[in-house]
């Protein structure tokens, strides 16, 4: 009898503990880790104490000799910077809170300077993904599309290349002197970004 009371009083004593637990202690260690986050961000480092900016590297897009744009060329995934802003290979970075960076960077170690800036102060990134304009981070619940691959140099060379069969055709009426084919568009996806950007308003 007295070890049946003894064992009551023991799951008695447990259930006031996890209730001590769940509606005190829990939320003090959550609150406590919320804390721990903010102060890495504020500090911009990440949870091994290294500086945000180490998990991305970036490449300056130019237009007559000034930067217009940087692009990111690498990032760790699941990196503080990743999971903040889900920043992608391939994106165009074009502002950082309200600073661009045509007006604002001249290279691209400045840029992840501002781009820690923009990170310690949760100010938002403005980017090109593919032919979208994007602000990061997106919104809770929102699926950001893939950057697109860059254009291979065989698929360039292939579309510098005309058409066989358009070459090899004969013409219609030999009479009448052939029409002028419209010119192919031979840039790089890369020029034709840069036209994209310098064609946004406010860019």
């Amino acid at each position: 009898m007295r070890m049946a009371f003894g064992l009551v009083s023991l799951l008695v004593t447990l259930a006031i503990i996890l209730f001590i637990f769940k509606f005190f202690e829990a939320p003090v260690i959550k609150e406590g880790k919320k804390a721990q986050d903010q102060a890495r961000q504020i500090a911009g480092r990440d949870q091994n104490g290294e500086n945000v900016t180490n998990a991305v590297t970036l490449d300056a897009q130019d237009r007559n000799g000034k930067m217009e744009s940087v692009v990111v060329t690498d990032i760790i995934p699941n990196s503080a910077l990743q999971q903040r802003y889900g920043l992608q290979k391939g994106d165009i970075i074009l502002q950082m809170g309200e600073l661009t960076v045509r007006d604002s960077m001249s290279s691209p170690d400045e840029a992840k300077d501002f781009l820690l800036k923009a990170f310690q102060e949760s100010r938002n990134l403005v980017v090109i993904r593919g032919w979208d304009r994007l602000t990061l981070p997106m919104p809770e619940g929102a699926t950001p599309e893939p950057a697109p691959a860059a254009v291979s140099a065989d698929a360039k060379t292939r579309a510098a290349q005309p058409d066989a069969a358009q070459a090899s055709a004969p013409q219609k009426n030999p009479q009448q002197p052939a029409s002028s084919p419209k010119p192919r568009d031979n840039r790089g996806a890369l020029e034709r970004q840069l036209d994209l950007i310098k064609d946004i308003p406010g860019q």
